[in-house]
């Protein structure tokens, strides 16, 4: 059985409410029992209209490390059903983190029979952009061959998970089991608690409509 979910979650304080709720459209405000400490759920109500100029002035100087440059860094093909966000979704995220001080995560992941087909994440934060990538990849490697007589090297086709962990300045990557699990860093970036990459509004069935908070009037 297959199971996706895509969320944008920024860690709750007064400013990020007030900016997530200025534009008077509904939003989700998670709060326990469902998660350790408060979260907001993005979506595409911001920059609010009469922040706009502001953002746009923000944008013109901001970047931000975008899937095109994931797979340039890594040397993965993205593929399409990834369903990863785009420059401009980014650049937005980017934008509530600085505007609202508090760090912002763009989560998307997929499993088939419980086994990851990918994850990744965006965090944001007072320090540099950075992206996590779990995913199937193959590579030619260098295999040492030992014989009686002689040894050689041969190449070989290695196949595999592996989790990448990536910033403008860095690329680490590592082999990976099936229990691998980007949603604890993800967790941890966001300050709650997700113990084994266990977190309650990504089980199946789980009530959004409850931590709903209404438009303003």
């Amino acid at each position: 059985m297959a199971w996706s979910i895509i969320r944008t979650y920024a860690r709750w304080n007064p400013a990020a409410q007030e900016l997530l709720a200025r534009p008077g459209r509904r939003y989700v405000h998670l709060m326990e029992p469902a998660v350790s400490t408060p979260l907001l759920v993005l979506g595409g109500q911001f920059p609010p209209q009469d922040l706009e100029p502001e953002y746009e002035r923000w944008k013109r100087t901001a970047d931000v490390f975008d899937a095109e440059m994931l797979a340039a860094s890594t040397g993965v093909e993205i593929a399409e059903y990834f369903c990863m966000p785009d420059r401009e979704e980014l650049l937005a995220y980017k934008w509530f983190s600085q505007a609202a001080a508090t760090p912002v995560a763009a989560y998307g992941a997929e499993t088939f029979g419980g086994t990851p087909e990918y994850e990744w994440a965006w965090l944001f934060s007072a320090a540099d952009d950075r992206v996590l990538l779990l995913t199937w990849t193959s590579r030619q490697v260098d295999r040492v061959v030992r014989s009686f007589f002689r040894t050689r090297t041969e190449k070989a086709t290695e196949s595999g998970l592996r989790l990448f962990d990536v910033t403008r300045t860095s690329c680490s990557d590592a082999s990976a089991g099936s229990d691998a699990n980007v949603f604890e860093r993800v967790a941890a970036h966001l300050g709650v608690r997700a113990p084994s990459g266990y977190f309650q509004p990504h089980t199946r069935g789980f009530d959004w409509s409850r931590y709903s908070v209404p438009a303003r009037a």
